[in-house]
């Protein structure tokens, strides 16, 4: 069971669904939930050509196009109206850097980041932070689908979340590649599993139940396969 989670946002669509993700994650553990955005300073040359008057705290630094600390207030608001304890970290740096150490000074248990990285406003700390926390994390980290697949993306020996009609389906090519088609939900709580691309398994982040790629149980709480289904 998950007690403190952390994720990563820079307020655009793919950002948000990582933090969707989390958030649904953390309703579902009790976690509290972290929300971490790394920024750049404005540089004081850029202030005086702007007439942007320079902050008294790095914490609210000003983002000519959007301000870290409202985006990160309305992403509080959004996370708090699901019941789940939210507090908010915006810290100067590249994005893996602020995530990483966040979940270091937090203890946390998780952190959730989004599979295509950062990629909002043109003054935030930008680039794909994921291959980075997974190397560099103490704790577990699940990466979050935030761009949805679509079959053809799948080679063979791997698997990926696709979107059939608005439901989430775990889809395995194997090595014949014949598609497998699989409900995507944990048949233990219902939780969204994720493809472990290193061990070629299905992952429940909530409570740890494993599937081989085809759906067979690896390890419980889940007592029965993913329910098959098709594309």
């Amino acid at each position: 069971m998950f007690a403190r989670i952390v994720v990563g946002t820079d307020g655009s669509d793919t950002a948000r669904e990582a933090v969707r993700e989390a958030t649904q994650l953390a309703k579902q553990t009790g976690a509290t939930l972290d929300v971490v955005s790394a920024y750049e300073p404005v540089p004081p040359s850029r202030l005086r050509e702007e007439r942007i008057e320079a902050p008294s705290d790095i914490e609210h630094m000003v983002n000519p196009h959007e301000d870290v600390d409202a985006m990160l207030k309305q992403a509080a608001e959004e996370i708090g109206k699901a019941g789940v304890t939210v507090r908010t970290f915006a810290r100067q740096g590249e994005p893996a850097d602020a995530i990483l150490d966040v979940a270091e000074e937090e203890n946390a248990d998780l952190i959730v980041v989004g599979n295509k990285g950062m990629t909002g406003a043109s003054r935030f700390l930008l680039g794909s932070v994921p291959q980075k926390v997974l190397e560099h994390a103490r704790c577990d980290v699940l990466i979050a689908r935030t761009i949805t697949q679509v079959s053809t993306e799948i080679e063979k020996g791997e698997g990926g979340i696709v979107s059939v009609d608005g439901q989430k389906v775990a889809a395995y090519r194997n090595d014949d590649g014949e598609l497998i088609a699989m409900s995507a939900k944990c048949t233990h709580l219902g939780c969204t599993v994720g493809w472990n691309s290193a061990d070629k398994t299905w992952d429940c982040p909530c409570h740890g139940s494993r599937y081989r790629a085809t759906g067979e149980i690896l390890n419980g709480p889940a007592t029965k396969p993913l329910t098959k289904t098709s594309l």
